[in-house]
């Protein structure tokens, strides 16, 4: 996979007393889709911060595509366009009176033609099956909806990095699955999925790998059932394990066909495990 983004060492002090970031280094390749856990206070919020451009690093190096990215505001820009942040409030990050005023300020400001910002926009609403909502006023929408705007917001800008600080909050069940598949999609076509997470449910599901943060540092980066699996990791991070996961392991080793097993990360993937084992020889 083609490395997209990387962290090298990046330390962060708030007021020049609160260390929230502590030599931290990770990478994140195209098409990724990883999970960022830890408790409140852990760096997810400084990391994610660092990583779209908002913070910059007191030490340590940022490279995208293999480029360190100084403090100029053209590196900073071009930070900020390739690496994209959705809020976890959609609020927050909404400010036009339309949702199509609203996807089109990111481009606008990137100088782009008129032609040119027209056609991110279509692109973009399109990707989130929004187009019918161009008129609409985005304060009025529904969160799954208003969710959705404020990710068109940054397709909009052609990122290949997309950071998500709990995108699933607030979300009922039927947008919270909804949102996933967009998410799955957005992988498939190669832009990194980053998401910071406290339902480990969800991140058990969708992402393939995660990294656990604690104290401003990295206890864990793994493939996601590998840091599953380490339960003092866990227990330092102020973790717990999926529900489909200890289920799993609650009934697996009374199983001899078990081992030949992958591990289900949906209710449909185990029930349709339990039925097979039923019937292991």
């Amino acid at each position: 996979m083609t490395e997209l983004l990387r962290v090298a060492g990046i330390s962060f002090r708030y007021d020049d007393r609160y260390l929230a970031l502590n030599k931290v280094s990770a990478s994140f390749q195209a098409g990724e889709l990883v999970a960022v856990l830890g408790s409140n206070g852990a760096g997810k919020s400084t990391f994610f911060l660092c990583l779209n451009g908002v913070l910059q690093p007191q030490e340590g190096s940022i490279y995208l595509h293999g480029d360190e990215l100084g403090k100029s505001k053209k590196d900073v820009s071009r930070q900020r366009q390739a690496v994209g942040l959705v809020f976890q409030d959609p609020d927050s990050q909404i400010i036009a009176g339309s949702v199509e005023s609203e996807v089109s300020f990111g481009p606008m400001n990137l100088g782009l033609s008129l032609d040119q910002v027209k056609a991110q926009v279509d692109e973009s609403l399109a990707q989130m099956n929004i187009e019918n909502y161009r008129d609409y006023a985005p304060q009025y929408l529904s969160g799954g909806e208003k969710k959705r705007v404020s990710i068109a917001d940054i397709l909009a800008m052609r990122p290949e990095v997309i950071l998500l600080d709990e995108p699933t909050a607030s979300l009922d069940p039927k947008n919270a699955l909804a949102l996933e598949e967009v998410l799955l999609t957005l992988s498939k076509l190669g832009i990194a999925i980053v998401i910071s997470t406290h339902d480990v449910d969800f991140a058990y599901r969708i992402a393939k790998r995660a990294i656990v943060f604690s104290q401003g540092e990295i206890l864990a980066d793994a493939p996601v059932e590998e840091v599953f699996a380490m339960t003092e990791t866990l227990v330092q991070a102020g973790l717990k394990k999926p529900l489909l996961y200890e289920a799993w392991d609650s009934i697996s080793d009374k199983l001899d066909c078990s081992n030949d097993i992958p591990r289900p990360k949906t209710i449909a993937e185990f029930q349709a495990l339990v039925d097979s084992v039923l019937n292991c020889p």
